[in-house]
């Protein structure tokens, strides 16, 4: 299995003709809740829609930042979460969601000060998959501008990185698999 300089798998999608889906949503919703709640932020009733391949903007990523100030930057990969924080302790954001998650400490990868990666339970994999394969069309949705230009702000400030490039890391991993299958 390849995987891109962040550990990330690289995946294949299946065609989207094979609409069969495996991710039980209610299952999605409550880790994002586990993890909103280890944020002090209020559980969700349902994803919002989000831009596929877009680790800010896809249900997942828009959903945990929901209602999280503009100190702290949760970014989904295909494997694990990244999350970034300005006023926060980002390993102790990070540990409070690895345990919301039932996951061990080891769990936890540190590539820098202000950036630390939690991999994802199996549902949430699942529904990157999925929702990026374009089997989840009901979650798919434009991202409001305004949205965009503040999280945007907030990658430049914390990583020195802007979310066109974080989006453009997404697909390439996904492309790079793609071509070696």
């Amino acid at each position: 299995m390849a995987h891109d300089s962040h550990g990330e798998t690289i995946l294949n999608f299946p065609p989207l003709a094979d609409k069969t889906l495996m991710v039980d949503i209610a299952s999605v919703v409550r880790s994002v809740n586990a993890a909103r709640m280890a944020c002090s932020s209020p559980p969700i009733e349902q994803l919002p829609k989000g831009e596929r391949r877009s680790p800010c903007f896809c249900p997942l990523g828009r959903a945990l930042r929901r209602d999280l100030d503009d100190s702290l930057l949760l970014a989904v990969g295909t494997q694990h979460l990244r999350i970034g924080a300005f006023d926060a302790d980002t390993g102790a954001v990070a540990s409070r969601i690895r345990k919301a998650w039932g996951l061990k400490e080891r769990g936890i990868g540190r590539e820098s000060e202000q950036f630390v990666i939690v991999p994802l339970p199996p549902e949430l994999k699942q529904f990157v998959i999925e929702f990026d394969a374009g089997k989840l069309p009901e979650f798919e949705g434009k991202v409001d501008q305004i949205e965009v230009a503040q999280l945007d702000s907030l990658a430049k400030r914390l990583w020195n990185i802007t979310i066109a490039q974080l989006r453009t890391t997404r697909s390439i991993g996904m492309n790079r698999k793609k071509r070696s299958s």
